[in-house]
């Protein structure tokens, strides 16, 4: 396996991850600080938080 593709791996990984907890704060399963959150939107690409 190319290291290219080694790093598309990880990184889809680590946005799977991110997704997961995202929809779990959103959900209210779970809560994280305004701060954590912001930056989990940030690092999956998606718009600014909706609060």
């Amino acid at each position: 396996m190319r290291q290219a593709d080694v790093q598309r791996k990880l990184w889809d990984q680590a946005q799977t991850v991110a997704r997961g907890r995202l929809a779990r704060i959103e959900r209210g399963e779970t809560s994280a600080p305004e701060q954590v959150v912001r930056i989990l939107w940030m690092f999956v690409g998606l718009p600014a938080v909706r609060r």
